[in-house]
């Protein structure tokens, strides 16, 4: 992905997730093999798209090699994301606090899977959606419902509104 959130890839043989990636988020799909991208070219964010199964053996292997170098999660099943180790949902919401002075612990967050968890580790209450991942889940000071039957409306009824 590039900084006009671009997916970038250099596999013609386009997986599904890749292309349902980009539908969703109505991001632009760009084939291109490394050496037609500009000198000055900067990845925002890696991710893998595609089968578990071998997104699991890719995991194990980065983590292999470059744990300590990179921030390596999972967005879901079928997404491997790869960032600066500095940047994560976590770090963002406590610089975000910070510009507008607001702590941590003040903070709600609402979320579903594993790359939610550097916020739930870092806010004063953290909320997944009944159909996180069970990974998610272990954090959460509140499970609320399903993203289907109105989870964060639930939320907010609960902490915020009340």
């Amino acid at each position: 992905m590039d900084s006009d959130s671009r997916i970038i890839t250099a596999d013609r043989d386009v997986d599904y997730f890749e292309l349902l990636q980009a539908w969703e988020n109505t991001a632009g799909m760009l084939i291109r093999d490394p050496s037609e991208m500009p000198e000055n070219f900067k990845i925002s964010k890696g991710c893998f798209v595609g089968d578990s199964e071998i997104l699991n053996e890719v995991e194990v292997k980065l983590r292999k090699q470059f744990e300590q170098e990179i921030y390596i999660v999972r967005a879901d099943d079928h997404f491997l994301e790869v960032l600066n180790p500095r940047v994560n949902k976590g770090n963002g919401l406590v610089e975000l606090g910070q510009k507008i002075g607001i702590s941590p612990n003040e903070m709600m967050a609402i979320g579903d899977e594993r790359n939610d968890i550097s916020m739930f580790k870092v806010v004063g209450t953290s909320v997944v959606m009944g159909n996180g991942s069970d990974e998610a889940k272990e954090y959460a000071d509140f499970i609320t419902a399903s993203n289907d039957e109105d989870g964060i409306k639930e939320a907010f009824e609960k902490y915020v509104l009340s």
